[in-house]
């Protein structure tokens, strides 16, 4: 499965639907738990992506022609997504 909050990426309708009926996900790479900056996860190709950080542990964010943007990294492996009610 795939999902995202990426609005231009495939998976997002499945975000988009698990947020109507009040499930989230937590996403595990490799059996470690990524608790921030997740944007999308896909279990079958294997990848996460999520908003990259410096050493300080901030976001790194990067001015192209006068736009702001927050960079993002592709991360690869083991990918497990786990539903969660929110409610």
């Amino acid at each position: 499965m795939r999902v995202s909050a990426d609005m231009s990426d495939p998976g997002y309708a499945q975000y988009k639907y698990a947020l109507a009926r009040g499930v989230t996900y937590d996403v595990q790479l490799n059996n470690e738990l990524l608790t921030k900056h997740v944007v999308t996860a896909d279990e079958e190709a294997g990848e996460v992506v999520r908003f990259k950080t410096g050493p300080d542990g901030k976001l790194v964010i990067t001015t192209v022609d006068g736009d702001r943007r927050v960079d993002r990294e592709t991360l690869r492996g083991a990918v497990r997504l786990i539903e969660r009610n929110r409610r």
